[in-house]
């Protein structure tokens, strides 16, 4: 039993790369799959070996959007999903970003999926619901230095996901974002980024393949997935995620040792001792780029904790002390 099974689902920008493995997983998991593009030469070879239904589609042309919608509706009794994978990228900053280069990716990674999710929504509401999958990027989640048009689109993607989903949820529809990190994708592939700069970045440290994309989208569009909605769903290898502690790379190439062994139980230790005991004992020191290694110093763990504890004591006493003072020179029973 696929997870998929009988649920008629529309996939733009199927042809090659991220969308041309999710035609194959939807279909493998049993979904009745409408492949979209403007790659015939791709698309309709693709369409044909997975048997399939291919149409070529625009998605900025919203005449040509409705045509495709009816039709789908009229062969295949409905439709229960839409994964919004068609896009552009443009190299340019803002300065040398043009307009029609700025025009030419929001058409197609903005209106495009703007223009999906409003044409779908009404057969989907009256085929008892469904799921709409928007694939956004890591740069719809942060800045884009360098593709500044790509950054905008992929913002508004994620935006428009969360409004539909919002607008759509009493008609059992549900809106989800999805947003890669680096994928091996033609796309990509046709981009002058720095790619291994990118996977030294990436504490999973590799490019992801496009299947493993086509996965997150399958669990969106599924079942599985009945209570999320108006999320934005990462996957980027961990390229997104906070490595800093206390303003200190978590690198374990630039710490030593014993801070990476400190680190590991830190949090069972704060709960107990406070924030403020870790910044008074704690004294990191930064080392050059050149050193091997971070070094730090502290009280000895075994009676470190009697020791803070002492102090802390002590640290109330004074400022009892400077209240009761305080109190009774000017008549404020209240502490600052």
């Amino acid at each position: 039993m696929g997870r998929l099974d009988h649920k008629v689902c529309l996939i733009t920008g199927g042809a090659r790369g991220q969308g041309e493995e999710e035609v194959r997983l939807f279909q493998e998991q049993g979904a009745i799959v409408w492949l979209c593009d403007v790659l015939d030469d791709l698309g309709q070879p693709l369409a044909d070996e997975l048997g399939v239904q291919y149409r070529h589609l625009d998605v900025t042309d919203e005449a040509a959007w409705q045509d495709l919608v009816e039709e789908i509706v009229r062969t295949s009794g409905g439709i229960h999903g839409l994964v919004n994978n068609a896009a552009i990228f443009r190299v340019g900053r803002l300065k040398t970003t043009s307009v029609d280069d700025f025009q030419a990716v929001m058409r197609v990674n903005t209106l495009g999926v703007f223009l999906g999710m409003k044409t779908v929504a009404e057969p989907m509401t009256e085929s008892g619901g469904g799921a709409i999958v928007n694939i956004s990027s890591m740069a719809g989640l942060r800045a884009s230095v360098g593709s500044f048009a790509y950054g905008a689109s992929k913002w508004a993607v994620t935006g428009m996901s969360k409004t539909a989903a919002v607008e759509l949820a009493r008609k059992g529809i549900r809106v989800n974002s999805v947003h890669p990190g680096l994928i091996e994708t033609p796309m990509v592939e046709d981009v002058p980024i720095n790619k291994e700069g990118i996977i030294r970045r990436t504490p999973l440290g590799r490019i992801a393949q496009a299947k493993e994309v086509a996965r997150m989208a399958l669990f969106l569009a599924s079942d599985e997935s009945s209570y999320s909605t108006g999320s934005e769903f990462v996957i980027d290898g961990g390229l997104n995620a906070p490595k800093r502690f206390n303003g200190l790379a978590l690198d374990d190439s630039r710490l030593s040792s014993d801070v990476v062994t400190l680190i590991a139980p830190l949090d069972e230790w704060v709960q107990h001792n406070g924030w403020r005991a870790l910044q008074i004992q704690f004294v990191f020191r930064v080392v050059p780029p050149t050193a091997p290694g971070l070094s730090f110093q502290h009280s000895n763990s075994a009676d470190f904790g009697e020791q803070q504890k002492h102090k802390n004591r002590g640290d109330q006493g004074h400022q009892l002390q400077a209240f009761k003072d305080r109190k009774g020179s000017d008549g404020n029973a209240c502490p600052e």
